[in-house]
């Protein structure tokens, strides 16, 4: 160690244990609003590991420009979520109804831990060198960059018309759209990298979000609220609530992050060269322009968190294997929570299958209406329900 650890570890330390223990215990009402705490701790601990071993962080060299980064991360996500709906692999959940705004502030505040945590742990695990100095493997041929960027074009395609078969290029497309074009505007490029035959960046960046995968997913567990998973024909052997095979996903995912970095770093000139570990940054002067380009962030933010409707709310009981046999004769299996929900002008009262779609009961006479997950909006918890011999009813 170059240092000792500052004053910052030890402070997010105890924010990031606090936060933990909040969340876990559902402690309401504090529980609902520990995600960004107990991830800005960790942010922190890090952080001031990173500074200890190495000398310097991404904190220590420019707060201002480590906080931009919670606000490009933001933005990132909410541009992630636009795709989200045509694939719907996921959904919120939480015992607190929340307003439409008081659900995007949090998000918003929630998501910008994204590109922070994967850069902190990628420029941890290097200074390290837990994987080597130098990873040499395939050479790329020059003409991937096209390749590339028509893989994107067409993935963009096959996802929009068969999202249920194509849902694994969500995780995909930002890189092979956003990676040739920094190749062609002479910015930092891992394609640039791989036709060196050069992939240690590419490794270290996968390793580290699987790192991070792995936190994220451990401190979701328990939480309230909390994301699960609905991802069809490899939703199984899950760890925590992500089927095992969508650990898979975090890493082009990390790259996803990486080239959307590169490619802001790149337009507005900002943040300055050598900030973050593992990429090498614009050759430009940081100038009051960085100043504008917050202000269009916030807009661009606030926009694309506009279109989205995120629903955090969700019935704890569960309901017992008798019941599943009473309701459907067919065998389906259902998670156990009941739920408020709507489809467009219809509503009514749902219950989600294991399978991935929904079902609709009437309060009238019982009847099922089945859809796709994607197509349902979950809106409110159950109070009350009344099973009879010929008829189901969901109060």
């Amino acid at each position: 160690m170059k240092k000792r650890l500052p004053f910052w570890f030890y402070i997010g330390l105890l924010l990031n244990v606090t936060a933990w223990i909040i969340s876990w215990t559902h402690l309401r009402p504090f529980c609902y609003y520990m995600f960004f705490p107990l991830w800005f701790g960790f942010i922190l601990i890090l952080d001031g590991l990173n500074y200890a071993k190495s000398g310097e962080s991404l904190m220590s060299k420019n707060i201002r420009s480590f906080f931009f980064l919670f606000l490009l991360s933001a933005l990132f996500w909410w541009i992630f979520e636009i795709m989200v709906p045509s694939t719907k692999n996921w959904y919120y959940l939480s015992s607190k109804p929340l307003s439409v705004w008081e659900s995007k502030l949090l998000g918003s505040l929630f998501f910008s831990t994204l590109i922070p945590a994967a850069f902190e742990i990628s420029g941890l695990l290097k200074s390290f060198n837990v994987l080597g100095k130098k990873i040499k493997w395939i050479k790329l041929s020059k003409e991937t960059p096209t390749t590339f960027f028509v893989v994107g074009i067409v993935a963009v395609a096959l996802v929009s018309i068969w999202p249920n078969y194509f849902f694994p290029f969500l995780w995909m497309i930002g890189f092979f759209i956003l990676d040739p074009i920094n190749f062609w505007m002479g910015r930092d490029s891992l394609t640039k990298d791989a036709m060196k035959a050069d992939w240690t960046r590419a490794f270290y960046l996968g390793l580290s979000m699987l790192v991070c995968g792995f936190f994220w997913e451990m401190w979701n567990f328990r939480a309230d609220p909390k994301w699960v998973y609905e991802v069809p024909y490899v939703g199984f052997l899950k760890i925590f609530e992500m089927p095992l095979l969508g650990y898979l996903g975090y890493i082009p995912f990390a790259f996803e992050l990486f080239v959307f970095y590169v490619f802001t770093q790149g337009l507005f000139k900002y943040p300055r060269e050598g900030y973050v570990p593992l990429v090498a940054g614009v050759k430009a002067r940081e100038s009051l322009f960085w100043k504008a380009m917050i202000s269009l962030l916030i807009v661009f933010t606030v926009a694309a968190g506009s279109m989205i409707k995120i629903d955090f709310n969700r019935n704890d009981e569960f309901l017992s294997a008798d019941f599943y046999e009473q309701i459907d004769g067919s065998g389906e299996e259902f998670s156990g929570e009941i739920y408020l929900c709507a489809c467009g002008s219809v509503s009514g009262n749902c219950l989600v299958t294991n399978s991935g779609d929904v079902f609709m009961l009437t309060n009238e006479n019982g009847e099922r209406i089945r859809f796709p997950l994607g197509q349902i909006t979950l809106k409110g918890v159950v109070k009350e329900l009344v099973v009879g011999m010929d008829e189901l009813i969901i109060k």
